[in-house]
């Protein structure tokens, strides 16, 4: 869905910008005077080839419209850059913590809205602010041209964990991890899932465990340790008690150690991205985490 989303916003916006690139050459060789001459006319350059009716106007490559008038790389790399933008990616990578505050900041305001909106009901006798029917979730859905060659198939998003309870000998009670979408759980073998994570300051998840002490508790490690282009890092780990019957969510966990020798670091875990948990089997409050490094995105 965001995917569709992204391309159907950036398509545009992109198309303007190049034009933009384009006119806004200082000195522009002979041949890229003409294909501006030809993109101001409506005109392809003359070595253009025709964008032709059979074009897929679902490739991932440069659009029919600008075939022609930019290389290929150029566009990809400015198309890259766009969707950066829209990500934050450049935000995040001089302040890893600016998700992490803006969610806080705006829990904190719909706090207020709900404690305004109770006396308003309470003095008025109606339905305060952000009260009202509630929304019923329909997703996630399955994108449905998520994979185009060689035939176009739906397709989910990435499983980047798996944990199965031990103690569930029919292997019904399973935990499962996203790239970006929270973790899930399911009581009856996979056929429905249940989302455990929506609250979180991250839903990129990277490692789960299962307490082997207490099967009811089981910890998470936020951020996707993959390295992939659109891979994202966490802020630490979290904790879910009563995992199997009505889960709490505590965290994230991220604080540093009173003896940590790095002067001034007080969060150890935002900006990276947890891969592995191991607990300890004699005592769950000793536990070691393994982090990849990295911001967002490929750097």
């Amino acid at each position: 869905m965001l995917h569709r989303y992204w391309a159907s916003i950036t398509t545009p916006l992109l198309l303007i910008s190049l034009a933009a690139l384009c006119l806004g050459q200082a000195v522009p060789s002979r041949s890229s005077s003409s294909a501006i001459s030809g993109a101001v006319s409506g005109a392809p350059p003359a070595s253009a080839t025709p964008a032709t009716v059979d074009d897929d106007e679902d490739s991932p490559d440069i659009p029919p419209i600008a075939r022609g008038r930019i290389s290929e790389g150029e566009y990809l790399r400015l198309r890259d850059q766009h969707i950066g933008m829209l990500r934050g990616v450049n935000d995040l990578s001089r302040n890893p913590h600016a998700r992490s505050q803006a969610i806080r900041k705006m829990e904190g305001q719909e706090q207020s809205l709900r404690r305004f909106g109770a006396l308003s009901s309470a003095a008025a006798g109606q339905v305060g602010l952000l009260g009202g029917p509630a929304w019923t979730p329909l997703g996630p859905d399955p994108i449905p041209n998520g994979q185009t060659s060689p035939s176009e198939i739906p397709v989910s998003g990435r499983v980047t964990a798996i944990a199965i309870d031990p103690t569930d000998f029919s292997g019904d009670t399973v935990y499962v991890g996203t790239a970006q979408g929270g973790l899930y759980r399911s009581l009856d073998g996979g056929s429905t899932w249940t989302p455990l994570m929506d609250t979180a300051q991250s839903l990129a998840i990277g490692a789960i465990t299962i307490d082997p002490l207490d099967h009811t508790k089981v910890f998470v490690g936020t951020g996707e340790g993959n390295f992939s282009g659109d891979s994202f890092f966490g802020v630490g780990l979290y904790i879910i008690t009563n995992a199997n019957t009505t889960p709490s969510l505590t965290g994230p966990f991220n604080a540093a150690s009173a003896s940590n020798p790095d002067a001034g670091v007080t969060d150890v875990f935002t900006g990276r991205s947890i891969v592995r948990i191991v607990v300890n089997p004699s005592d769950d409050n000793k536990i070691l985490l393994s982090p990849a490094s990295g911001i967002s995105d490929a750097s």
